[in-house]
């Protein structure tokens, strides 16, 4: 352990060409040159930014899903599962691969590393087939309607959410077995990764066709067959006659290419993302490419986990708005709702006693009695509460008859208190 560290330190002041007194073998440390001490001193910058941002922005997209009714629709389901993955990404695979470049090495248990490899490929396959699914679900709402409902029940999707984490299991097991490849610490990668030699030919063609060629083009197809649709739809809409049902459905169509929008951009976050790093990895670039490449290749997939919270605040107004309440009730003043809850109670208390107030001094025609002072009682508690009171209105006219007078008064309550009344009065005054 002590000699981790001290190779750990040495990496970090020195990163010069020295000789590990504490190395048993004396085998020489080579350090990293000034250009690749640069390249590794940004590439940890920008893990530790995503760790932050990623962390913060996946729970709060799960958090919003979760509290507001609105966004808990089958699209969003696909939205949530993609943020645990993203979050699983930033908070448990990429802090164990800024310690393998921060040492250059695995220096625990082979079995965790080992792990952390299989972890890191079984999220990647979670994320291209969830994203998959949610381009179907869109191809199926604006296209093929016909069997949208059927095929996306809860009891459908739950398999499909169970799919997306079976599937990229299964297809890794001979990785796991050892029999195409291996998982564990791949120096050339830097990381805990997936290894692949030129024996494993067929599994790095199987891995290209599953994990890219067949999730893109299926993407492709769908998100083309929904402009094409939506393009013509739209334009049919113009060209009718300005009713409300024709304005009704040119809102939903809007609403949902908004929409699709935002998944198209979730798409093509992943592929500018993954792309990179798929080729490095599953192609034998070892001897063309440089370690420091590899690096910002892998760095480029996390990135993608923290943008995408982002896309869906940038995008989606609803997002937003779940964004904002969360960060103004639950972050910034975690008691404002409590009291809130306690002010509201309090109105609503007063103003209920005020009505019942008034209607004890409340005569059977509903007129106050002789001296009005029942009406005044809830004219003075209405006023001090600014927010429960909507309307208020009093006209007195004052004419002289005899010895008589006629005062017309006429007083709107607050409905938030549940008694929303009019009180229209005419009281004789002698």
């Amino acid at each position: 352990m002590f000699n981790n560290t001290s190779a750990l330190v040495e990496r970090v002041l020195y990163h010069t060409v020295t000789m590990d007194i504490n190395n048993p073998n004396n085998e020489q440390v080579v350090h990293l040159e000034d250009s690749e001490w640069t390249a590794l001193v940004a590439v940890i910058t920008l893990m530790t930014v995503i760790i932050a941002l990623g962390s913060f922005g996946n729970i709060l997209v799960t958090m919003a899903i979760i509290q507001n009714r609105k966004l808990r629709t089958v699209s969003n389901l696909f939205v949530a599962n993609l943020s645990i993955c993203d979050l699983m990404f930033v908070s448990v695979v990429l802090p164990v691969n800024m310690y393998t470049y921060l040492t250059d090495g695995w220096h625990y248990q082979e079995e965790i590393c080992k792990f952390i490899g299989f972890l890191g490929y079984t999220l990647t396959g979670t994320t291209i087939m969830t994203i998959t699914l949610i381009a179907w679900n869109r191809y199926k709402l604006v296209v093929d309607v016909s069997k949208y409902k059927h095929l996306f029940r809860k009891s459908n999707m739950a398999v499909m959410m169970a799919c997306t984490w079976i599937v990229p299991v299964v297809c890794l097991q001979p990785a796991v077995s050892g029999a195409w490849g291996h998982f564990g610490y791949i120096p050339m990668l830097s990381s805990c990764n997936l290894g692949l030699d030129n024996s494993s030919q067929t599994f790095k063609i199987f891995l290209l066709i599953v994990r890219a060629a067949i999730p893109c083009g299926l993407i492709i197809y769908y998100y083309t067959a929904i402009y094409v649709t939506t393009r013509a739809s739209h334009q049919r809409l113009r060209f009718l006659s300005s009713t409300t049902t024709n304005s009704m459905r040119l809102n939903n169509q809007r609403r949902e290419m908004r929409l699709t929008r935002m998944m198209i951009a979730i798409f093509l976050v992943f592929v500018l993302s993954y792309f990179p790093c798929t080729i490095s990895s599953v192609i034998d670039w070892s001897r063309m490419l440089s370690k420091t490449f590899h690096m910002f290749c892998q760095t480029s997939v996390f990135l993608g986990s923290a943008i995408n919270p982002l896309l869906y605040g940038f995008m989606n107004e609803q997002f937003r708005t779940a964004y904002y309440q969360i960060l103004t009730c639950r972050v910034m003043c975690r008691h404002c709702r409590s009291t809130k809850n306690r002010h509201t109670y309090d109105e609503e208390t007063e103003n209920q006693n005020a009505a019942l107030s008034h209607r004890e001094n409340t005569l059977d025609n509903g007129c106050p009695e002789e001296s009005d002072w029942a009406l005044r009682r809830v004219w003075d508690n209405l006023s001090e509460n600014a927010e429960s009171r909507q309307s208020e209105t009093c006209h007195s006219n004052t004419s002289t008859k005899g010895s008589t007078s006629t005062t017309d008064c006429q007083v709107s309550l607050d409905d938030t208190s549940g008694i929303q009344k009019l009180l229209s009065c005419k009281s004789e005054i002698p």
